[in-house]
């Protein structure tokens, strides 16, 4: 073994600087390039969210619209009703990115289908209300209960 006072300790030291300059924009690079990746992916995550998000919202005020305009004009029936079920339904179930939150945590199945079950049965005012989400005052503002 090499006595380390006899080690040419400036040819190490020229050694690794020439290593480093090599080596150290490389691992700058794929630092950056991992760290880039990470947040396109939160970003495309939350567009996406942000898609189906509207595209729920759409499809569900537009059933309101189609059920409250049919009940309105006395021709909701069953076959109608069934038919804008679907749709709702098939909006529900098209949630890819959001469908957790969708299904699960805001249970819009449950909520959809004892709403509209209460426009069918005659009660316009019980059906606005419990399409409504219940809100509540915070310092932020009004946040979902």
């Amino acid at each position: 073994m090499r006595n380390l006072r006899t080690m040419n300790w400036p040819l190490v030291m020229n050694a690794t600087k020439g290593i480093w300059t090599v080596i150290g924009p490389l691992i700058g690079v794929f630092v950056g390039a991992y760290i880039a990746n990470r947040n396109d992916r939160k970003h495309w995550i939350a567009d996406r969210k942000r898609e189906e998000y509207q595209k729920l919202l759409s499809a569900l005020t537009e059933a309101f619209g189609e059920l409250l305009q049919l009940q309105n004009k006395g021709v909701l029936t069953m076959d109608e009703f069934n038919k804008v079920q679907v749709q709702v339904y098939n909006a529900i179930n098209n949630c890819i990115v959001t469908s957790d939150a969708v299904i699960t945590q805001l249970d819009i199945f449950k909520g959809w289908a004892k709403a509209s079950t209460k426009l069918k049965d005659g009660g316009k005012a019980e059906f606005s209300d419990s399409t409504a989400p219940p809100r509540r005052y915070s310092a932020n503002g009004y946040q979902r209960h």
